[in-house]
């Protein structure tokens, strides 16, 4: 009986080396690669598409490369009035968008798409106190949170002269972005008009807008000062555009990934904030050398664009529901006075 179990032990060993080449395949076979679909209306070479793959770098590192990401640019794969609905349906798997495109589906976030409504200066420190509303808010619309490029600075482009006070709007077409920016602009004296940032180089061509309100790195990236070449620097935000996920997506990651995504979302929103600074200095020294100019408001004209702005906070109340009033709650503590 003892010798037959030393047979069995050595039947059972032989077999187990012979079998171990054929078991480490399935067992890499397990970390299978997780493809996500990344989806953007920037350009590649605009700051915020820069900052994106700095984002997706850094999780392909940190897991070396079984999670990967393909690139759209551009409103290649979907819409950019579509971006919100597009990541919650799951037609693509992460992508970044203006608040400002999806008030109408979720008023709550209305108050973050109006002009001035964070202080460039404070950007940080907002971002961080308003982002467990949002990933709340997010998430009652199928989409996680991840983190917001960096709340740049409105520029006013105009094709004839400089917009330094809201009386020089007087009578013109400015392409607007949304419900409440339209409201601003026609207190300002100026007609709204809805154009996709793709088509407002040739909207600016044809005469269908006379100028535009958008961050510089956007700007430059669709070459619109080259028809607008007058440029006002505004140091007040245009508004917020945030990056998600399809929250099954999410849901489906495991902790670890998780905490990888996380980690790579501050990292992502800490270089958006140091890089987008040098890119805009360098960026109005070339648009300089290419015939624009470039002027900053002073205190009192920036205070004068500023009171059609703060005069439309009471009616945005009335729409944004109590999450959307726990945002505006909080923004008026970091309000210029």
């Amino acid at each position: 009986m003892r010798r037959r179990n030393w047979v069995w032990v050595l039947i059972v060993s032989l077999v187990s080396l012979v079998m171990m080449p054929f078991s480490i395949p399935v067992a890499q076979g397990q970390q299978k690669t997780i493809r996500f679909k990344f989806a953007t209306m920037h350009p590649e070479q605009d700051t915020y598409s820069k900052t994106m793959r700095y984002f997706k770098d850094i999780i392909e590192e940190k897991t070396n490369g079984r999670i990967r990401f393909t690139m759209f640019y551009g409103d290649s794969l979907i819409p950019a009035t579509q971006f919100f609905e597009g990541v919650s349906q799951g037609i693509v798997d992460i992508t970044s968008g203006p608040t400002m495109f999806i008030e109408g589906r979720m008023p709550e976030v209305s108050i973050l798409g109006v002009f001035g409504a964070i202080p460039y200066d404070l950007r940080a420190n907002v971002e961080k106190v308003i982002r467990p509303t949002l990933i709340k808010l997010c998430e009652q619309k199928n989409v996680r949170y991840l983190y917001t490029d960096d709340i740049r600075q409105a520029y006013f482009g105009n094709n004839k002269k400089l917009l330094k006070t809201p009386a020089d709007w007087t009578g013109l077409m400015m392409r607007a972005g949304g419900r409440w920016q339209s409201m601003i602009f026609r207190e300002w004296g100026a007609k709204p008009a809805v154009v996709n940032p793709g088509d407002m180089y040739i909207a600016l061509q044809r005469g269908t807008i006379d100028g535009f309100f958008l961050p510089l790195s956007m700007l430059y990236s669709l070459k619109l000062h080259e028809l607008c070449p007058y440029l006002i620097q505004t140091e007040l935000s245009p508004g917020v555009s945030f990056t998600s996920m399809n929250l099954k997506k999410w849901h489906d990651l495991s902790p670890e990934d998780k905490k990888i995504f996380e980690d790579a979302s501050d990292a992502a929103a800490e270089w958006s904030r140091e890089n987008t600074v040098k890119e805009d200095e360098a960026i109005i020294v070339q648009v300089r050398k290419e015939g624009a100019t470039v002027y900053k408001v002073n205190d009192q004209e920036r205070a004068e664009y500023l009171k059609a702005c703060y005069a439309i906070w009471p009616k945005i109340r009335e729409t944004s529901g109590p999450l959307g009033n726990q945002i505006i709650d909080i923004l008026e503590k970091y309000r210029r006075k």
